[in-house]
């Protein structure tokens, strides 16, 4: 997987990250007059079961729970997160009836986890969590009295003020500009759905930064772009990728990415799988995909990658049985195979992504490798490969767009496990990139950090992954579009991959949080505000071509690491950010069929609208 293999070198390059201990001291509970703070996170409790279950906290301490204190930053779901336990647990365990609704300062117990393992589904299908109690559900002691109820009802309080909201207003966009958080104004507002706010509405806002608000991330500050003379031509457009893996409905596929008002789908086309045997290649899957995303109207761009091991008779036994993959030994095989897709699909697919993350070792991996520990990079040069596949390609079809292999952003730089992508660029731009690929393909994730948010300030509640600008989405597209500029090279940028994953809906693995921790502090909620947001980012750049988030089915296909940033979940429901993309794009969803191919969109109470 793509953090777990080049996880290690982020470690490395970033060995003096702080990270905060997790073991709570124990304070005074909040009193009753204290003030309230609503959390970002807003996970559902299940419904009531049959048998209540009367847990109380002296029960839980016994039974082998601990005391935690709420902090600044903390969510019930990543407080749920950290110590093992479910969201629902906890809440049950501590008598809170609002999982959004818990108290800086406030003492909770957490209960010892749990026994039982999350199975994983297997492909197309639902993971199951049984789960064995610690805890006696008839425990008899006497019941802690919960938290006091802070009323939800808007009432003007010192240090707030009206505003009316104007067209093309978001809530994120209102809370930047009043330097709040989405959570305070849906505090302040009483907001069920923050996604839906409409031209004209009134809603109460801090006149000056509310102190005991807990932000969901820092409030940040949209940079200017860096372009300065730099002359370039990028139509803007919205993407999403999509997975073939398995048997998917791509008919359905194709309604949903509609539904999200989305105009280009990438599918990343893997050579080995394409052409198992030289000069045969097996299209069956991908014609059908291409031919229905084209009649309903959207665009495709494919990432041709992973060289077969007829192409790489060097290759040893050791790297043949790896996951990972590297390029041919003769590039200009991958030419040859360039230039039969886009025969096939002349006039059918718009853009073609050579190659994948050129600059990781995980898909450039040297073909003479023995062992594991004398695994390195190949010593072929990407752009030698881009150049036998542009010629090929636009020998068949010279209207059809080349891209450059999407860089992972990384600043590891040993040229042994990765190459740091700001450097591969530039090199790239120095051996003449403009006269084999028409832009610059870029993987600009944000981890944890929202889109525009700046570096290298700590938000509460993320402990890692702050502190690099390659953590953050809007630091990587500026920091390609300044080494552009200062090339004089007029290439736009296209965004092949972006996002931000959440463990919530995804029960197809935990994640380490060793390895890959930001996956834990990103809530649904948050998922749902930065999407949108960073699409308005790429489109007000001016040197931002397409965009393509990661991704749509990934959950479906029993990814567990594309789970994470799927915008549909492991139950097949989509997630928040599919209603908060319809919002932004006017997707066709609000007029959908009635069909069990059309997915239910949640309300913000994580309901279905569809029925």
């Amino acid at each position: 997987m793509r953090y777990r293999l080049w996880g290690a070198a982020f470690l490395l390059l970033l060995s003096a990250l702080p990270v905060f201990a997790q073991t709570p001291t124990v304070t005074p509970s909040l009193p009753p007059s204290a003030t309230a703070v609503v959390t970002a996170s807003r996970t559902p409790l299940p419904p009531t079961p049959t048998a209540p279950i009367n847990i109380t906290r002296t029960a839980v301490i016994a039974a082998g729970g601990k005391a935690y204190v709420v902090r600044l930053g903390d969510t019930l779901f990543r407080i749920a997160l950290a110590n093992g336990v479910t969201t629902s647990t906890l809440a049950a365990a501590n008598g809170i009836t609002n999982p959004n609704l818990i108290y800086t300062g406030q003492t909770l117990v957490i209960p010892a986890k749990t026994t039982g393992t999350a199975t994983p589904a297997a492909t197309g299908t639902t993971a199951a969590t049984t789960l064995v109690p610690t805890i006696n559900p008839s425990a008899t002691a006497t019941k802690v009295p919960a938290p006091p109820v802070v009323t939800a009802t808007p009432v003007t309080p010192t240090g707030t003020t009206s505003y009316t909201i104007v067209s093309g207003d978001t809530l994120y966009r209102v809370s930047v500009k009043f330097k709040t958080t989405i959570g305070e104004l849906q505090r302040l507002n009483n907001l069920s759905n923050i996604n839906l706010i409409i031209t004209g509405q009134k809603i109460l806002v801090p006149t000056t930064p509310a102190a005991t608000a807990v932000p969901g991330k820092p409030t940040a500050t949209t940079a200017t772009s860096a372009t300065g003379p730099r002359a370039v031509q990028a139509a803007f457009e919205q993407g999403i990728e999509v997975f073939l893996d398995g048997t998917p409905d791509v008919k359905a596929l194709a309604t949903q990415v509609s539904q999200l008002g989305m105009t280009w789908v990438k599918i990343r086309v893997n050579w080995r799988t394409l052409e198992a045997t030289k000069g045969t290649l097996n299209l069956t899957a991908l014609d059908d995909a291409v031919n229905t995303f084209n009649a309903a109207g959207i665009k495709v761009l494919l990432t041709l990658t992973g060289a077969p091991d007829w192409a790489r008779p060097s290759a040893t036994d050791y790297v043949k049985s790896l996951t990972q993959y590297g390029p041919p030994d003769n590039l200009a095989d991958f030419g040859t195979f360039a230039g039969q897709i886009a025969t096939h699909y002349v006039g059918k697919v718009q853009a073609y992504e050579i190659w994948s993350e050129p600059n990781l070792r995980r898909s450039w991996i040297s073909p003479t490798v023995a062992s594991r520990d004398a695994t390195r990079m190949s010593d072929a040069r990407y752009i030698d490969l881009l150049s036998a596949a542009y010629k090929a390609i636009k020998a068949v079809d010279a209207k059809a767009f080349v891209i450059t292999g999407g860089l992972a952003p990384t600043g590891f730089n040993d040229r042994v496990n990765a190459i740091d992508d700001q450097v591969f660029l530039a090199a790239l731009v120095d051996q003449n990139v403009a006269k084999v690929a028409d832009a610059i393909g870029a993987q600009p994730d944000g981890f944890a950090n929202p889109p525009d948010a700046l570096c290298c300030n700590q938000t509460p509640g993320v402990d890692t992954h702050f502190d690099n600008k390659r953590f953050y989405f809007l630091e990587t597209l500026k920091a390609y579009d300044a080494i552009l500029a200062a090339k004089k090279s007029s290439l736009p940028v296209w965004v092949t991959r972006f996002g931000w994953g959440t463990t919530e809906g995804n029960t197809l693995e935990a994640p380490n949080r060793s390895e890959v921790p930001f996956f834990g502090y990103t809530s649904a909620v948050e998922q749902a505000a930065y999407v949108p947001r960073a699409f308005e980012i790429g489109k007000s750049l001016g040197y931002v071509g397409p965009m393509f988030l990661y991704n749509l089915n990934g959950c479906q296909v029993g990814s567990a690491e594309a789970c994470y940033y799927s915008v549909i979940d492991v139950t097949g429901q989509a997630r928040s950010m599919f209603g908060a993309l319809q919002t932004s794009t006017g997707g066709s969803s609000l007029a959908a069929p009635a069909s069990t191919d059309v997915l239910p969109v949640p309300t913000a109470e994580g309901t279905s609208t569809n029925g």
